[in-house]
């Protein structure tokens, strides 16, 4: 699930859909000033996913870390508006 300025990974259970696991993807957003908000999410795979804000792409890959991104991509003269 996802919000503004977060996102928390959940792991359900495969019997009865209970969350198993929880985990907060560490974007540090707020480091960048309080403009910044999620504007998409997509799994990439079972273990990579993409983060777009108006400043930058993230790739994470979860089955090694949630803090730092694999993959960073910043536009040079125009932000995102689309994902």
């Amino acid at each position: 699930m996802w919000g503004q300025t977060e996102i928390i990974v959940l792991t359900l259970g495969n019997k009865n859909s209970k969350v198993k696991f929880e985990m907060k993807v560490n974007l540090m957003l707020d480091a960048f000033g309080e403009h910044l908000n999620i504007i998409g999410v997509e799994w990439i795979t079972e273990t990579n996913i993409a983060i777009a804000t108006q400043s930058f792409l993230r790739v994470y890959d979860l089955s090694k870390d949630n803090f730092s991104p694999i993959f960073n991509i910043q536009p040079f003269e125009r932000s995102i508006c689309a994902f």
